[in-house]
């Protein structure tokens, strides 16, 4: 298989890695970024790849900027790890090109105005879109998810707890909103809707924008890519009513790129499904903890409420690896579940666009 990889920064490291691992070989992979210095530390690091600066148009600018349009029609796999502003625009292009599997790291688009066109032209195309919500592949949330359906629970409160200190940190970002709090919202979105339905839920959020991010690199990657916004918020402050068949559910979340220390923490409350107001088991799940040999697992301590019994259980596995092999086995007819459909993807950013809302009315 021929796959493209568009954006060559962290997140498309990642996923050359894995598809290394899944034994594509490197002559099979392409990679495409609009940065030079980006594209020279991936020929560095995987020397056996293509590149190319510019999809289209040849202007004779570097090595790198030709024209790569027919190798990219040649190509039924691509994986966009582009900036977030671009997410939309990369998805449009590649599904012009006939490209039928594309993988796009969270979220889709920035608002549902980007999303819809987005949804027109993979209409169009018959382009099959997935989102990389990379946490839905943690062992340790298909634990709770097998446990909730064989036990009959339903969840009936939830609260995130997310983030890292980005402050000095050289890497540009669309905000901590786009980047880290949508992961835990993304467990809670799976997990509320196990042995209930929902009927719509009521959002009030709070941002905050100090100054955090290195002025030079988000200048920089705004200059690059003009929809990279050059003020971005630091910390996300949310309060979400979900009603359902079966509940009114109370969610709160907190993330940040303020914090100490990484913290990646979710914690629930379940109740019996014909029973809601009697809850059964209190539940904390830590993602990415490092362990005493330098390596990272995810984690959960479930409290049995009566008698106070806790069991914790540790979970280890490679998510990436296993999202880009999920990705790579659709055409055979097999749909991971673990895999977010363009419906799920487009509830995430009518939440990301109701927080802005909420934020922006109160202020």
């Amino acid at each position: 298989m021929n796959i493209l990889v568009a954006g060559l920064g962290q997140q498309g490291n990642y996923f050359i890695k894995a598809l290394k691992k899944l034994a594509v070989p490197e002559c099979n992979i392409f990679g495409h970024d609009v940065d030079l210095a980006k594209i020279d530390e991936a020929k560095q690091k995987f020397p056996g790849i293509s590149v190319c600066r510019d999809l289209i148009h040849d202007d004779g600018y570097d090595p790198y900027t030709r024209d790569c349009e027919n190798e990219i029609r040649a190509m039924e796999f691509a994986i966009v790890a582009t900036s977030t502003p671009n997410h939309h625009r990369m998805i449009i292009e590649l599904a012009g090109f006939g490209i039928k599997y594309i993988l796009c790291e969270k979220p889709l688009g920035m608002n549902l105005v980007e999303v819809n066109e987005v949804k027109k032209v993979i209409d169009e195309t018959g382009t099959n879109v997935f989102t990389a919500f990379q946490m839905n592949f943690s062992p340790a949330v298909m634990h709770i998810i097998k446990m909730m359906q064989d036990k009959g629970l339903i969840l009936t409160e939830g609260s995130v707890v997310w983030g890292k200190n980005r402050k000095g940190d050289k890497r540009p970002t669309p905000g901590d909103l786009e980047d880290e709090l949508v992961h835990g919202k993304g467990i809670l979105n799976q997990l509320i809707h196990i042995n209930q339905v929902v009927r719509g839920s009521c959002v009030s959020g709070m941002l905050t924008y100090p100054k955090f991010t290195d002025s030079l690199s988000q200048g920089k990657a705004h200059e690059l890519d003009t929809s990279f916004p050059l003020r971005v918020n630091a910390s996300s402050m949310v309060l979400e009513c979900i009603k359902t068949d079966r509940a009114e559910v109370a969610c709160v979340m907190h993330s940040s790129f303020l914090y100490s220390h990484q913290v990646r923490r979710v914690s629930l409350v379940l109740s019996m499904k014909d029973d809601p107001l009697s809850p059964v088991y209190s539940v904390e799940m830590d993602f990415d903890v490092k362990t005493g040999i330098g390596g990272y697992e995810d984690q959960i301590t479930i409290t049995q409420l009566d008698g106070n019994k806790v069991e914790f259980l540790p979970f280890s596995s490679d998510k990436i690896l296993d999202q880009t092999q999920a990705f790579i086995k659709v055409p055979t007819g097999v749909i991971d579940p673990r895999l977010t459909q363009f419906e799920d993807a487009e509830r995430a950013v009518a939440f990301s666009e109701a927080v802005f809302r909420s934020h922006s009315e109160r202020s």
